[in-house]
């Protein structure tokens, strides 16, 4: 189908298609306009419209690379308790606090 520079239809097809549909032109001309915006999931925000307003959310929650070292560093520490609680004396195994 041909279209003009600025996307619309021309007069032959608009003509044409409102036939076929049994609608007025104007409609034809308005739902082709419509269909041709750009519509995106991920609009820009701003008064630049540069950027998403996704990319300035900010994740609060740790890195995986944080949240790996520190179940690491968990397990290594219940790993060596058994082995610090063997040196210590029956009276200072017990713990009163």
């Amino acid at each position: 189908m041909n279209v003009t520079c600025d996307g619309d239809l021309l007069p032959d097809q608009v003509r044409r298609i409102a036939q076929v549909l049994d609608v007025h032109e104007r409609v034809v001309v308005e739902m082709n306009r419509r269909l041709a915006r750009d519509y995106r999931l991920n609009p820009p925000a701003g008064p630049d419209r540069a950027g998403d307003w996704q990319s300035n959310l900010v994740d609060e929650a740790d890195s995986q690379e944080i949240v790996l070292a520190a179940h690491e560093e968990l397990a290594e520490r219940r790993a060596m308790l058994p082995l610090a609680m063997r040196v210590l004396d029956p009276r200072e195994r017990r713990s009163d606090c």
